[in-house]
């Protein structure tokens, strides 16, 4: 019988491995942040339409109630 792995090990294991993972991308390409950080930008515009599309909705919803009454 092994002794379980505890969760704060399995933690600090996940932690280690990334960082490793990590230098080795660095490495390989200098230039992966920058591409992440287009990545990152285009996911907030995304956001943003999607918050702009809401408010829209509710404006019109609002209106067209305020219209019914």
């Amino acid at each position: 019988m092994h002794p379980k792995p505890s969760a704060k090990g399995a933690k600090k294991a996940a932690k280690s491995h990334k960082a490793r993972s990590g230098d080795k991308k660095r490495r390989l390409r200098p230039d992966s942040k920058e591409s992440n950080d287009v990545e990152v930008q285009t996911h907030i515009n995304f956001v943003n339409k999607q918050m702009v599309f809401v408010d829209v909705l509710i404006n019109a919803v609002t209106l067209g109630t305020a219209k019914r009454y």
